[in-house]
């Protein structure tokens, strides 16, 4: 069964969709499909016995039935309701430098906060497969994330302000880190929405 779900995965990373899935996190590849995925959706949830409501591109706290707007989604970040998508952005082996083939997705997310999420906030979250102490990764999953801000401030001139870097190393995988496969699909970089 893990065979079937892999094989499903690849194909999908591969097809000519413009959309890729691994587990619950989306992979956008183009900025109407990255639009479309960080932008807040009509929904409720409960996180940490709390309930939230997302309408109309706003998010509100319910207690006792009343709603309170909240003005920052830092923190329901790990909620259902906040977006986020995954970018799988390559960096050379032990290393935060960008690879050359990954600035066509970067400048993809690059137009799409320039446009339809203009005024959106994110953080941006590095993370790493396995391999190398926990300490190490989790240096080098910010290292890597920063880089993203870099690109996208520098090339897209996305102010700074509207993004935040967080690294998670490798506590927070998306596949075995058993396969090569599964590392590269680790390696990623994660945009959550906090406002």
């Amino acid at each position: 069964m893990k065979t079937f779900y892999l094989l499903l995965i690849l194909i999908l990373a591969f097809s000519s969709s413009c959309i890729v899935y691994a587990g619950e996190l989306v992979f956008p590849k183009t900025e109407d499909d990255i639009v479309e995925a960080l932008s807040l959706k009509d929904s409720v949830t409960v996180f940490d016995g709390v309930t939230y409501e997302s309408k109309n591109g706003k998010v509100y706290k319910i207690i006792g039935g009343k709603r309170y707007r909240l003005r920052g989604l830092r923190i329901i970040a790990d909620s259902e309701i906040v977006p986020k998508v995954g970018a799988l952005i390559n960096f050379d082996f032990n290393s935060a430098e960008i690879k050359p083939e990954s600035y066509a997705l970067l400048d993809e997310f690059g137009k799409a906060l320039n446009g339809g999420l203009f005024d959106a906030k994110f953080i941006i979250s590095g993370h790493t497969d396995s391999i190398g102490s926990n300490e190490y990764n989790h240096k080098l999953s910010v290292a890597r994330a920063q880089a993203v801000v870099y690109y996208l401030k520098t090339i897209h001139n996305i102010p700074s302000m509207r993004m935040s870097v967080n690294g998670h190393g490798e506590s927070q995988p998306i596949a075995t880190n058993e396969t090569d496969e599964g590392r590269y699909k680790n390696r990623r970089v994660e945009f959550v929405r906090i406002e």
